[in-house]
């Protein structure tokens, strides 16, 4: 195709108008094309933490279940995190 042709069909009032608000809108506008894919990996990165997030309230939530209603657990929480020892026990702690 040579450039005459070209530039008949761009000369055309609604193609060269058309291009224009392609220019204005994929690169100069305040919402452009790169302003709207960093949004959407934003979006994505959101929506990753909120599942990761949703799973840690899961996880705490059962144990949080099981410190109610198991009295082992209850006793295993209650030493590791206050150190505490039945009578006549001796209790030693390592720090890495």
């Amino acid at each position: 195709m040579n450039w005459s042709k070209i530039w008949k069909i761009v000369k055309n009032k609604y193609v060269a108008t058309s291009l224009i608000f392609v220019v204005l809108f994929v690169f100069l506008d305040q919402n452009n094309l790169f302003v709207i894919s960093r949004l959407h990996r934003e979006v994505r990165h959101l929506r990753q933490e909120e599942r990761d997030e949703m799973r840690a309230v899961v996880a705490d939530s059962i144990h949080a279940v099981n410190l109610v209603h198991n009295l082992d657990t209850i006793e295993r929480f209650a030493r590791e995190e206050y150190l505490m020892k039945r009578p006549n026990e001796d209790v030693y702690v390592f720090d890495d």
